[in-house]
């Protein structure tokens, strides 16, 4: 048989290649594919599980869809051991947080001297929710002795109750998610914290997630509640509960790329633009809840170099609104969240949570004046839908940011730590020439911040217009009482006893406990803006010019000038049917006044009710007064000095500017009877107090007295105020 010789030509060798790579090529897309498939599929199954259970139903879809799509188990760590009080009982913690909690879930309940609950901590967006949301999915999916789990975010209003109601409770692991959220915590998370306890003590395990910063400092984070079953007990006695901490891990370089990959599949270049990003701001990996809004961040940053985590905000947020541009308008969007923002935060506590009705929706876009439909709020807005049809955020970290995109300064409003963070890099990024004085404001608060630097802003906000007071009401503090701080009746310590204080006075002495009705002091001494107003209103020029600012307190001031605006500001606030409202129903009487105090009034609004030698304690603090030895060798702005407060929280009673009183100087004992309090006395001297800026520690102490002619002005005295419903010629 003839040999069969085969031969190939050139393009039929190259047709082979090209069908054997298009073999290959399809078989990898077939694998692909088959993979994408069965991830989208698992997805879809997780979110399943958890909108078809009882036990998740506090949790709405979109959170579920939020935190279950191209999920990526975090890595976590637990505290150091050497501050632990017994290390031994510490389990070993592995570094993927899933193993970690469900080893430690699994065990027998440890001894009873161990940690029997885990507390899980984290910085805002990091994934606590998520986490708890994916481990009662992969509980759930166990073939062999999965938990019984339920899942209660503490942000809703109907917790305590859904707690209440689970059903077998001794064999039930709890995870109570966000208390950071808890508006009862937010006031007083030791008691919460021991309710939470209480309530859950029949519970087989507790397992509580926080944000880390919601503690005031590391120290303060719970190790144990105290709280048993007979009732409250002392730390580290038997039966008390205890906290495991687990700290939710920034992810990893192998974990962001895992987590893009599972994002963009094959997609390579939009991943790598991602990557490109990644790297130039390192810490986007510490958030997964940013990562998950890559695709609209990478849009506008297209040539723009970012620095700060508040731009990334601003982008995302940007894209976000721009993806709805199609439906709703873009500025009207911007300016309903902004304002929303505000509105859930300082509304928080009246409405119990951070969530808003959907009726409500439209009324308070009608109040602000922005021309949007219902649908495009609910439907196209940023905002999540609860199961009770209550809306909010897609995360607190978003309202964070819009509440500080445009700061204004609002009394009695505590910010948290992630606005704060946003508006410390706003500022570094604006520069301090360009800052309103709401952000002047900020920073002058800023406890972090040197004195020098508080004092430059403190100089730019006694220019610009300084927030914290209201020009409506005579540059008064912008408090619901004006500034006035309730100093309750009662007994007090005054005057100094040797024995406790070696730098006390002969005129100091003795030191006698004295009984005083109830009164109300100001906050801060007079200012210079104040006392403009006065002097604007009523056409009298009775003080020499100052270079002051001002918010810097007033001096060159006689007495009987101060008493002439104590007179003058009785009939602006009696004039004021607001104001002499509220100040009547504190007194229960018409018949109150603004005046001087008493140096009896003056000192127990300084020292509080046991003698304490400065209004912080009895040990000198030169960071909390200006005096001598600060340096700054003039008067400083009011409220400089924040950790210098009395125990009523009233500021500059020591150092800065000497005060004067209504009292005549004359030796102790003080005899509130005596006529030292006579204010037609014209001659006789008045007492002032609490020491000023060229002044040593020693006569800055609260019991510190000295003497000054009533008729003179001083450039290192000045005054504040009294609000009593004694009669001011009476008293």
């Amino acid at each position: 048989m003839d040999d069969i010789t085969l031969t190939l030509s050139g393009s039929d060798i190259i047709t082979i290649f090209l069908s054997f790579m298009s073999v290959l090529i399809a078989i990898a897309a077939y694998r692909i594919t088959r993979k994408q498939l069965h991830l989208y599929l698992d997805e879809i199954y997780k979110q399943r599980i958890l909108e078809n259970n009882e036990e998740t139903t506090l949790f709405d879809s979109q959170n579920i869809q939020s935190s279950t799509r191209c999920y990526i188990e975090p890595n976590c760590s637990n505290v150091d051991p050497a501050r632990e009080a017994e290390p031994r009982d510490l389990i070993i913690i592995k570094n993927n947080i899933f193993d970690a909690v469900e080893e430690y879930l699994s065990k027998e309940n440890p001894g009873k001297n161990a940690y029997h609950h885990i507390l899980i901590l984290a910085d805002s967006g990091m994934g606590k929710t998520s986490f708890v949301l994916n481990y009662y999915v992969k509980n759930k999916r166990k073939k062999h002795n999965p938990h019984k789990i339920y899942l209660v975010p503490l942000g809703k209003k109907d917790a305590d109750k859904f707690i209440d109601n689970i059903p077998n409770q001794k064999d039930v692991i709890i995870f109570l998610d966000a208390l950071d959220e808890d508006q009862q915590a937010i006031k007083n998370y030791h008691k919460r914290i021991a309710e939470l306890m209480d309530k859950c003590e029949n519970f087989k395990r507790v397992v509580i997630t926080s944000r880390t910063q919601f503690f005031p400092s590391d120290e303060e984070i719970p190790k144990e509640t105290g709280i048993a079953k007979l009732g409250t007990k002392q730390l580290g006695e038997e039966g008390a509960y205890k906290f495991l901490k687990l700290y939710l891990s920034p992810f990893s370089d192998d974990q962001v790329e895992a987590y893009l990959k599972k994002y963009y599949k094959w997609r390579f270049k939009e991943r790598k633009k991602a990557l490109d990003l990644i790297k130039k701001i390192e810490n986007l990996k510490v958030r997964p809840m940013i990562l998950a809004h890559i695709p609209y961040i990478l849009d506008p940053t297209q040539g723009h170099e970012i620095k700060y985590s508040y731009e990334l905000y601003e982008l995302m947020i940007e894209g976000w609104l721009v993806r709805e541009s199609n439906f709703v308008p873009k500025n009207a969007l911007r300016n309903f969240s902004e304002n929303l923002a505000v509105d859930l935060y300082i509304k928080s506590a009246q409405r119990g949570s951070e969530l808003v009705p959907a009726e409500e929706l439209k009324k308070l876009a009608d109040k602000w004046h922005i021309s949007l439909e219902k649908w495009q709020l609910t439907g196209r807005s940023l905002l999540n839908r609860d199961a009770e049809g209550n809306y909010k955020f897609a995360h607190r970290s978003i309202m964070e940011y819009l509440y500080v995109k445009n700061y204004q300064y609002r009394s009695g409003i505590e910010l948290t730590d992630q606005m704060k963070t946003f508006l410390r890099e706003i500022i570094e990024a604006v520069g301090i020439e360009e800052l309103s004085p709401d952000l002047c404001l900020f920073c002058f608060e800023n406890e972090n911040n040197s004195l020098q630097k508080k004092l430059i802003f403190g100089k730019q906000l006694g220019k610009s217009g300084d927030p914290r007071f209201h020009s409506n009401y005579w540059f008064l503090p912008d408090d619901p009482l004006l500034g006035f701080i309730e100093i309750p009746a009662g007994k007090f310590l005054m005057g100094s006893d040797s024995k406790k204080d070696k730098e006390a006075r002969d005129n100091e002495k003795p030191q006698h406990s004295l009984y005083l009705e109830q009164f109300y002091i100001s906050k801060y001494p007079v200012t210079v803006m104040q006392f403009n107003t006065f002097i604007e209103s009523t056409g009298k020029e009775v003080r020499s010019g100052g270079k002051e600012e001002g918010n810097h307190p007033v001096v060159n001031v006689s007495w009987f000038e101060a008493l002439e605006y104590c007179q003058w500001l009785t009939k602006q606030l009696k004039n004021n049917k607001e104001c002499l409202e509220k100040f009547s129903s504190l007194f229960q009487t018409n018949d109150w006044h603004v005046t001087l105090p008493s140096e009896a009034e003056w000192e127990k609004a300084a020292r509080g009710t046991d003698g304490r030698i400065y209004p912080w304690g009895n040990t000198f603090d030169g960071n909390n007064l200006n005096y001598d030895g600060t340096n700054i060798k003039d008067t400083s702005p009011v409220g400089c000095f924040k950790n210098g407060s009395s125990p009523y929280q009233v500021m500059e009673m020591s150092g800065n500017v000497w005060e004067w009183t209504r009292s005549i100087n004359a030796n102790y004992p003080y005899k509130p009877t005596e006529s030292r309090e006579n204010l037609q006395d014209n001659k006789g001297a008045r007492v002032v107090r609490g020491g000023c800026w060229l002044n040593s520690a020693r006569n800055c102490r609260v019991a510190c007295r000295r003497r000054g002619t009533p008729d003179y002005r001083y450039g290192d005295i000045g005054f504040r105020l009294c609000l009593s419903p004694r009669l001011a010629s009476k008293s």
